[in-house]
């Protein structure tokens, strides 16, 4: 939510720009990624296939993928999860730079400022500043949700519409091999 509203604030500013990391498949867990940036982001407008890749387990592409939504471009590069686990998203922004990693165990922001050294320069702050996430407590903030759901109250649970459209969307992507 939080990485949301600094978007939409502008306190990340656009164009954004990104890569992300993922492995064991583009539907099995690129699809969290795409769904997570489609919430950033916004909506799925194209993409282009960079790399083929293989099939994870004979069943799931693992391409490398330029995708666009509304707000940025990101790339998503497979990576090798027999070698290691690696679930990442990096997103620039003439703000600054955003961490997802760990699979958003760590998220850091680090904002821009003027260079002491070369005027007229901007550069990251050197010590990042560290968004909390909530992810310790994950399944409780599901529940707050789904009651929030049931009591006919504002959340940020996915549809199942919703979910079709992103599932629909990769597809569409992997269709272009």
């Amino acid at each position: 939510m939080e990485i949301k509203a600094r978007i939409g604030s502008g306190k990340i500013a656009e164009p954004i720009k990104g890569v992300v990391w993922y492995s064991k498949g583009f539907l099995h867990n690129g699809s969290h990624f795409f769904n997570l940036l489609e919430f950033w982001l916004g909506s799925f407008i194209r993409a282009k296939i960079l790399n083929a890749g293989r099939l994870w387990h004979n069943q799931d592409p693992e391409p490398d993928v330029q995708v666009e939504f509304e707000q940025g471009k990101v790339v998503f590069l497979a990576a090798w999860e027999e070698a290691f686990s690696h679930y990442t998203i990096e997103l620039l922004s003439p703000s600054g730079r955003l961490r997802y990693d760990q699979g958003g165990k760590s998220i850091t922001w680090q904002s821009t400022h003027s260079n002491s050294s070369i005027a007229g320069q901007e550069i990251l702050q050197t010590f990042p500043e560290t968004v909390a996430n909530g992810l310790i407590r994950y399944q409780w903030h599901v529940a707050d949700q789904l009651a929030n759901a049931l009591a006919d109250k504002p959340h940020t649970l996915s549809t199942g519409r919703q979910s079709l459209v992103t599932l629909e969307a990769m597809h569409q992507i992997i269709n272009q091999q």
